[in-house]
């Protein structure tokens, strides 16, 4: 039983490890994101900071730009939703490792207490026997002694 907690144990440290790299990424990716999006909004307010003349100019430019970054962005929040998707996933094995190692840990707990009561009773019916004996043998010696 121990060897099984043991591999137990050991898929729930890699169990861990996937869900805290799925929660790296997407950590990373949710600052990308925000990132990309305030870099957006400052490139608007810059626009509209410049002179007419210079927007005119400039203006087609960025909102080409600017559709493509929103496309982008659009690109990366599903593909964050799909990390979390995984994330729930690796959460929910997680929590089945966790209480199938909890189980395993309470059956050992359980059957090293029933060896416990298991080596009790034999040493209490040694303890016994042994008294049977010593008694049987104290029976006997005043036996000897009137028939001698």
């Amino acid at each position: 039983m121990q060897k099984l907690l043991d591999v137990t144990v050991t898929r729930e440290a890699a169990a861990k490890a996937a869900m805290f790299e799925v929660s790296r990424r997407i950590a990373a990716l949710h600052g990308e994101i925000v990132r990309r999006k305030e870099m957006a909004c400052s490139l608007l307010q810059g626009l509209g900071q410049m002179t007419i003349e210079d927007r005119l100019a400039r203006q087609q430019m960025l909102m080409d730009a600017l559709a493509a970054e929103r496309e982008h962005i659009r690109t990366m929040m599903l593909q964050l939703a799909e990390l979390r998707e995984q994330r729930e996933l690796r959460k929910a094995e997680l929590v089945k490792i966790i209480a199938k190692k909890d189980t395993l840990e309470r059956l050992r707990e359980e059957a090293y207490e029933t060896y416990q009561r298991l080596i009790g009773l034999k040493e209490q019916q040694l303890a016994d026997e042994n008294f049977n004996v010593r008694f049987a043998r104290n029976m006997q010696v005043p036996l000897k002694l009137k028939t001698a």
